[in-house]
């Protein structure tokens, strides 16, 4: 007998519905025959997820801020085919939401904090936490204004190198709004030009404007103050207030540009007994509101708008922008009622000092998407986005990049086109703001040279100290001495 091997084809077709139809065809000396059958199968999605973006904002002032930072996401999400996901965080929540996210290893992958220049930053680049984004600024380096460029600059104490650990997107400095009415009120032409330019004669013109109104009417003006200078240990605007005034009288540097802790130079501790001694005399003259020794940032902004202080000097224009946008009182108030007017030339006649803050966006070593993250911030601060988005906060920050400062109109000419229906010249507030970016020499922060300087802010050393002799009558020399030796005690514990 001879055995016969059967030819075996096999072939299987997936149907839809998880199901398979298997058919064998036998053939055996010639005859053919064919099973059909079915099987139920599992069926696999394979399911491939887009790239994430996460990025953490400090939450704007305005919605037409948060607007034009939600547009733009949306944009880059279409452009790179991604996902981006925008979380806004307040300014006093950001930092804490940052530090924990630190400390668990899931930082965001793009983030945007108001302070993170004075106090987080230098910090996170000594402890090596931030991402290197020296491409991103070499790419753009010949747009940056030099000045704001300084402030990325940042030493990782891990690695023991410098470089550049943050993008700069923008900056600000102080300018000073007042109420041109109750200048008129009190008798003076109060038009910006005839303001006193010269040091004392600039403050003793404010005091002057609160004497006579309190002279006029005693009941009306009992509680309209001078100025509006923020006192509060809980701000910020208090320790910038006070390093802008310490320029004015400084002779020298706190910290000098290599990093030299400069305050047992005798010309340094003069400077700070003089600046310490300007503000005393402006509170304790009473032209100061009490209530002031416990302002937070908003507090000099609440202030002004309720029609209590006749001056006041704020870090961004964000007082004149909340009567252009309608959050408080009006835009007629924004053409006619206010107006923006630039420091006086100092004690010695010199021209005023700009200090500047400048906002930067972070990577982190942690983030888990940091090529995606580099390639939103090159997209983020490419002309024509950054200067939408800049614009959308009606100048309250000023562009880093000199092909937006000095070519848009926008920052010479402000919100002109509604000047003319209240029947104002001009916009009476942005060509002044940002003329203080263009003129005068711009000054970066002191941790800049060294980061343990971050460390003084972030305890507001000599905010406490100036509190000490305002509220407890503290020998202000002693006060003085007594806040050196902690910030010489701060700069001993970086090493």
């Amino acid at each position: 007998m001879r055995l016969l091997t059967p030819e075996v084809d096999t072939k299987i077709v997936s149907v839809p519905g998880g199901e398979r139809v298997v058919t064998l065809v036998t053939t055996v000396a010639g005859e053919v025959t064919q099973v059909v059958t079915r099987e139920r199968v599992a069926t696999q999605v394979i399911t491939v997820e887009r790239p994430k973006l996460v990025i953490w904002w400090n939450k704007g002032y305005y919605a037409e801020e948060d607007l034009a930072l939600m547009q733009a996401a949306q944009d880059f999400g279409r452009l790179k085919g991604v996902d981006v996901e925008v979380s806004f965080y307040t300014t006093e929540d950001i930092p804490k939401k940052l530090i924990a996210a630190l400390e668990a290893g899931n930082p965001p992958d793009v983030a945007y904090a108001h302070f993170e220049d004075w106090m987080l930053s230098p910090r996170w680049a000594w402890d090596g936490l931030l991402e290197d984004v020296s491409d991103i600024v070499n790419e753009n380096k010949d747009r940056y204004i030099p000045e704001a460029l300084q402030t990325a600059w940042l030493y990782n104490n891990k690695e023991k190198k410098y470089s550049y650990y943050k993008v700069p997107m923008q900056m600000q400095t102080i300018h000073i709004h007042y109420w041109k009415d109750f200048v008129t009120e009190a008798g003076f032409d109060p038009s910006p030009e005839k303001i006193p330019r010269t040091w004392d004669e600039f403050w003793n013109f404010w005091f002057t404007v609160q004497d006579r109104l309190r002279a006029k009417d005693p009941e009306k003006y009992r509680e309209v103050y001078a100025v509006g200078w923020t006192l509060g240990t809980g701000s910020t605007d208090a320790f910038y207030n006070f390093e802008t005034i310490y320029l004015y009288y400084a002779k020298k540097p706190i910290v000098t540009p290599d990093g030299k802790l400069n305050v047992d130079d005798p010309d340094v501790r003069e400077a700070l007994i003089n600046t310490f001694k300007f503000i005393v005399n402006l509170h304790e003259k009473g032209y100061n509101p009490p209530g002031s020794l416990t302002w937070t940032d908003p507090d000099n902004n609440v202030a002004f708008h309720a029609r209590k202080i006749v001056m006041v000097p704020n870090p961004t224009i964000s007082i004149p922008a909340a009567q252009y946008f309608g959050a408080v009182g009006s835009r007629e108030n924004y053409y006619t009622k206010m107006a923006t007017v630039d420091w006086p030339t100092g004690p010695d006649g010199r021209e005023p000092p700009r200090l500047i803050a400048v906002k930067s966006l972070l990577v982190f070593k942690a983030s888990k998407n940091k090529e995606l993250a580099k390639e939103f911030i090159r997209y983020f601060i490419s002309k024509d986005i950054l200067n939408t988005y800049t614009k959308a906060s009606a100048g309250r920050w000023a562009p880093v990049f000199k092909d937006i400062l000095t070519e848009d109109k926008f920052y010479f000419e402000g919100f002109k086109a509604g000047a003319a229906a209240f029947g104002a010249p001009g916009d009476p507030h942005i060509p002044v703001a940002y003329n203080q970016f263009r003129t005068g020499t711009l000054v970066p922060f002191y941790y800049v040279y060294h980061p343990a300087y971050s460390q003084v802010y972030a305890e507001r050393t000599w905010i406490v100290y100036l509190n000490k002799v305002i509220v407890e009558k503290y020998p202000l020399e002693k006060a003085v001495d007594e806040a050196i030796a902690r910030v010489k005690q701060i700069f001993a514990e970086w090493k």
